[in-house]
C-alpha cells in the first residue's frame, strides 16, 4: 500500500507562529517563502506539504539568524501535539514499548517520518533512529534537531524525566553552541555521527510504567490503523467513517475496510448491497468529500491532490471533478479560495 510522505499534520509547526514573533520576525512572510499559508496552520489535523514544513523551519533560523530554532519549536510545545498518537503513547507498558508504538503509528502524524528503534550490538544501550523518507533531501540541522528533540522529550515524559538520552546523534556539523545544546536537550550531541537520533540505556527504558492501559491501548491503536467506528452506527455509516479516516494516510479497499470492522470483503459486499449501497459508491463520496477539503489548500498542488485521492493522473481527477462539482478542480480551488477570503 503507497503511502504518501510528502504530508504531515499542520501540529508541527504549532507554536512557529508564536516563536517566530517572539523572536522579532514576521511568520507570514517566513511561511511564504516556504510556499505556506499561515491559515493553513490553523486546524492541526491538516496535513501539509512536508516539504514545505521542513523548510519553513530551516527558513526560520537563517532568516532569524537563530541557530537554535528548531530547538525551540520543539520546547515551544509539549507531545500533547501527536494528538491520538500520544495517547496511545502514554499507555504504553515501558517508554521502550510507548518508542516503538511511535514507530509503528508515526504515519498519522507525518508518514514522511520513520523511527527505527534497535539494539546495539555489544553495549548496554539501544539505538533510536530518525529519518526523513523524502527523496532527495540535504542535510536539515533545524528540522533534524526539532524532530530528535521530540523523541528527547517523549522519553523524558514517558518515564517521568527518570530516563533520557544518554547521547544524542546528528549527522550534520554543530549549528548551535555548547550552552545552548545542554539547555534544550541537557547534554552536546555527537555531530557528523552516522546516524540522527538518540542512544538510551536499555534496562532504564524497559522498566513497567504504573500507569500503562492495555484496553487504552488497543482502543487507540485501532483508531490509529483507520478508524474506531461508533458501534451503533449503520454500516454504510461506519463505512463511511472508516474511509474518511483511512484515506487520509494511504490508500484504501474493500479488503481494507473489511478487516478494520471484522467482516469478511463478501459479507461486507451483500450487507451494503441489503442496504442499497455498494462500496464503490460510498468510496465516491469519501473521495468527493476529501477532494473538497484538498482543493482548499492552495499549497497542495493538483497532481499531489490526483495523488492523495488514489487516481492514476491528473486527468482521472479533473473528470472526476466534472462529474462531481460540474467544473474542473482548478475553478473548484478558486472558487473555494475566494469564499475563504471573503469570510
Amino acid at each position: 500500500m503507497t503511502v504518501h510522505h510528502n504530508l504531515v499534520r499542520a501540529a508541527a509547526l504549532e507554536s512557529y507562529s508564536p516563536l517566530v514573533q517572539s523572536l522579532g520576525g514576521d511568520p507570514h512572510s517566513l511561511l511564504a517563502k516556504a510556499g505556506l499559508d499561515a491559515s493553513s496552520l490553523d486546524d492541526p489535523d491538516r496535513y501539509l506539504p512536508y516539504r514545505n514544513v521542513l523548510q519553513a523551519i530551516e527558513i526560520g533560523a537563517m532568516e532569524l539568524g537563530v541557530p537554535d530554532f528548531g530547538l525551540r519549536l520543539s520546547d515551544a510545545k509539549d507531545p500533547s501535539f501527536l494528538g491520538v498518537l500520544w495517547l496511545a503513547i502514554q499507555s504504553a507498558r515501558s517508554v521502550r514499548d510507548g518508542m516503538l508504538m511511535a514507530a509503528r503509528h508515526m504515519h498519522y502524524h507525518a508518514p514522511g517520518i520513520a523511527i527505527e528503534v534497535r539494539e546495539v550490538h555489544g553495549s548496554s544501550h539501544e539505538q533510536v533512529e530518525l529519518r526523513f523518507l523524502l527523496p532527495d533531501l540535504p542535510l536539515l540541522p533545524q528540522a533534524t534537531e526539532h524532530a530528535v528533540s521530540h523523541i528527547c522529550k517523549v522519553v523524558r515524559v514517558l518515564s517521568d524525566a527518570e530516563v533520557g538520552p544518554a547521547e544524542v546523534h546528528f549527522r550534520h556539523t554543530q549549528a548551535g553552541s555548547n550552552r545552548q545544546y545542554r539547555e534544550h536537550l541537557r547534554l552536546v550531541p555527537c555531530f557528523r555521527s552516522t546516524f540522527d537520533g538518540i542512544l538510551v540505556e536499555s534496562v532504564a527504558w524497559r522498566r513497567r510504567l504504573p500507569r500503562q492501559n492495555d484496553q487504552l491501548q488497543a482502543f487507540v491503536e485501532r483508531y490509529l490503523v483507520a478508524a474506531a467506528p461508533r458501534a451503533k452506527a449503520s454500516l454504510t455509516e461506519q463505512v463511511l467513517q472508516t474511509l474518511r479516516t483511512q484515506m487520509r494516510l494511504a490508500p484504501v479497499n474493500l479488503v481494507v475496510v473489511a478487516r478494520v470492522l471484522r467482516l469478511h470483503p463478501r459479507t461486507l459486499q451483500r450487507r451494503l448491497q441489503e442496504d442499497g449501497q455498494t462500496f464503490e459508491m460510498l468510496k465516491d463520496t469519501a473521495r468527493r468529500e476529501l477532494a473538497g477539503q484538498l482543493l482548499a489548500q492552495a499549497d497542495i498542488g493538483l497532481s499531489l491532490v490526483a495523488q492523495l485521492l488514489d487516481f492514476a493522473d491528473q486527468s482521472v481527477l479533473t473528470r472526476a471533478c466534472q462529474r462531481w462539482f460540474g467544473k474542473p478542480p482548478s475553478v473548484v480551488r478558486r472558487e473555494s479560495l475566494a469564499r475563504s477570503a471573503d469570510r
